[in-house]
């Protein structure tokens, strides 16, 4: 049977057709323009839209009106709302995050160079007052985008997942809390619950401190692999 298209479907498809064909007037911070569209991302309500341009420019959308709102970004190659819509989160070329408040474009905060992919290498939790480093036969592996994290325990021989969990989170001026949304064995009593912790990257290492959500004290000091 031949699917038929929903009325919002093609209302969607229209409207998208209809910005990467018109030349777009908005400007970045250096007043260059940008005509064309590399990437383009729905907020979570479907109203509004963030769009990269190959020039490294953002733009968000009123998916209504057609009319956008410039963003003054350069040198950005990846632009995602949050799970609340309320920012947008920007990732530049040279690795670093900046997030901005969708209704008045503002800067809320430069995040720190966190994103990648990382390795625990040594950790003090609960009551313990000295570092204790991973056990050689175990991998400890954190997954950091935008808005996303992933860690995954396993051991390095046969290759078997311990224990997991991901999500979204938040980062505000090195107030890093993770909303547990997934979760494996060992860390499904966390589901669905925030973890609060302080970050701080120094070169190569990222150090996270703070509790769970059942007040288990954690510090954990991480090595960047990617």
């Amino acid at each position: 049977m031949k699917p038929t298209l929903t009325f919002t479907t093609m209302m969607v498809w229209g409207f998208t057709a209809t910005l990467l064909a018109q030349p777009s007037q908005s400007t970045n911070l250096n007043g260059a323009t940008s005509r064309k569209v590399a990437d383009a991302r729905f907020s979570p309500d479907g109203k509004q839209l963030v769009t990269t341009s190959p020039d490294n420019t953002v733009r968000i959308w009123d998916v209504a009106t057609g009319k956008a709102l410039s963003v003054p970004l350069t040198q950005v190659v990846q632009a995602r709302f949050s799970p609340d819509g309320q920012q947008v989160v920007t990732t530049s070329k040279d690795g670093t995050s900046q997030a901005w408040e969708v209704e008045t474009r503002k800067l809320l905060s430069g995040l720190s160079n966190h994103l990648g992919t990382w390795q625990l290498v040594s950790f003090k939790y609960g009551d313990a007052t000295k570092w204790s480093d991973v056990p050689d036969g175990q991998r400890h592996i954190k997954f950091l985008t935008p808005t996303h994290f992933t860690w995954v325990a396993y051991e390095v021989a046969s290759g078997k997942v311990q224990s997991m969990a991901g999500g979204t989170y938040t980062l505000n001026d090195g107030a890093y809390t993770e909303s547990i949304e997934y979760a494996g064995e060992g860390m499904t009593d966390y589901f669905g619950k925030k973890q609060s912790f302080t970050i701080r990257v120094e070169a190569d290492k990222l150090r996270q401190t703070g509790q769970l959500s059942d007040g288990t004290k954690v510090e954990e000091m991480w090595r960047r692999l990617k």
